[in-house]
């Protein structure tokens, strides 16, 4: 009878872990998913900056805070190349970066003909 009762409640502990481990996963996905700024280039990007309409282009600055908003997602839904400071993007691609450290780069982008965009990456 003991070594039943032991052996129920390992079983019962065991599953308890799982569950709880399933769940720890579940919100540090959550919480990754909350950290992240998504820039989308649409389809037909490439030909509107050929005729000279830049309307989708990104903000000049895009700013990160460690801990709260640094995960940067560009997803390129074109048909061309594209840049966003010193990230290239394949078409129909998806680019993730995460920032671990402060930090600053400012580089030409492609949406923004001419122009430069700033990525600051910032302390909480």
């Amino acid at each position: 009878m003991r070594r039943r009762l032991s052996a129920r409640w390992l079983a019962t502990l065991a599953l308890a872990l799982v569950v709880l481990g399933a769940v720890a996963y579940r919100a540090s996905v959550l919480r990754e998913e909350a950290r992240r700024l998504e820039i989308v280039i649409p389809a037909g990007t490439a030909e509107r900056l050929a005729a000279g309409d830049v309307t989708d282009a990104p903000p000049h600055r895009i700013e990160l805070v460690l801990g709260v908003q640094d995960v940067l997602v560009i997803r390129n839904e074109d048909a061309m190349w594209h840049e966003v400071g010193p990230y290239r993007v394949a078409p129909g691609h998806t680019l993730t970066q995460r920032f671990r450290e402060p930090g600053r780069v400012v580089q030409a982008c492609t949406m923004v003909p001419g122009k430069q965009v700033e990525i600051v990456v910032r302390e909480r």
